[in-house]
């Protein structure tokens, strides 16, 4: 057993001796993550490396490697994720990132400005993960198909700081058919003059339409529904977010998936329904707030 133990740590630690730090040179061969030609000495990343990727915000960087690296620095940098990105720990700051696919790592923390777009892949932190600064952390909508959402999960805590936010408001139902089992339930108003907005069954202002309430309160999963007035405007319901925390959630920010909506009677007050936020957490503090509220369409609920 000891034998097996030092052989397994020796490993690790040739891995770490073997690491090289790898820094991106903007205006290089193309955009990939994987090409040599866009690395500072012209040599790709291997696996257990640390890269740094700076100053480069005019084209989208793309995350195309599928092996684990150590660190990555992100900073004033456009990030597109298409294959897992796998690392020791993740520092991002004034920048955006896009993901098509999910993030692993044993630490992650977002800082400065920017925005992170979600699509169905997770955010996954083995211990911590701090959204700090201005950052956004948001999913791509308004949705067509029910996958995107905010899916955040961390062995840890998750922080977010007073001036950061996990905003998917306005972001919700998309879909043109009202019949879509997955969009059950948008207004489309009739009544001149009377408000109107999505909801979640029954009989909703404006519509004679009667639906069986759906939903789950427990485990809140449903998109808000969107609203659209007789002259056409759309307006959309909340996103979904989902956090579960092995430790605790600290939030200072905001965390929001409110629906959208007008208050002008030239739209007929449509508005959407607030869409949903399911966390768990071992303990939940701090000074922010949490909203999944519906647009109010004139006092007409």
């Amino acid at each position: 057993m000891k034998t097996k133990m030092i052989a397994v740590l020796t490993a690790i630690l040739a891995l770490h001796i073997s690491a090289a730090e790898k820094v991106w040179f903007p205006g290089g061969k193309n955009v990939n993550i994987s090409d040599a030609g866009n690395w500072v000495g012209s040599v790709a990343p291997e696996e257990g490396d640390d890269l740094i990727i700076t100053n480069n915000v005019s084209s989208n960087v793309t995350w195309d490697i599928s092996f684990a690296v150590a660190d990555v620095f992100l900073n004033n940098a456009k990030l597109t994720i298409s294959k897992t990105l796998l690392a020791n720990n993740l520092v991002a700051s004034n920048g955006t990132m896009k993901l098509n696919d999910g993030v692993t790592a044993k630490n992650i923390k977002f800082g400065g400005t920017g925005t992170v777009t979600m699509g169905k892949y997770p955010i996954c932190a083995d211990e911590n993960c701090v959204i700090g600064g201005s950052v956004k952390i948001t999913h791509s909508g308004p949705v067509q198909f029910p996958t995107a959402k905010v899916e955040i999960i961390v062995g840890g805590d998750l922080i977010v700081e007073s001036t950061a936010s996990i905003n998917v408001d306005k972001i919700g139902q998309g879909s043109t058919d009202w019949q879509d089992k997955h969009f059950r339930g948008f207004v489309y108003n009739t009544s001149s003059g009377t408000g109107g907005g999505g909801w979640y069954g029954g009989v909703a202002t404006g519509c004679t339409s009667i639906m069986q309430p759906y939903g789950n309160i427990y485990s809140p999963c449903d998109y808000g529904r969107r609203s659209v007035a007789m002259n056409g405007n759309i307006s959309y319901g909340g996103g979904k977010v989902i956090i579960q925390a092995g430790g605790g959630v600290i939030l200072d920010g905001k965390i929001s998936s409110c629906g959208g909506g007008s208050a002008s009677s030239s739209d007929n007050y449509a508005t959407g329904s607030g869409g949903s936020i399911d966390i768990t957490a071992a303990s939940f503090s701090g000074a922010g707030s949490v909203n999944a509220s519906g647009k109010d369409p004139a006092n007409n609920y």
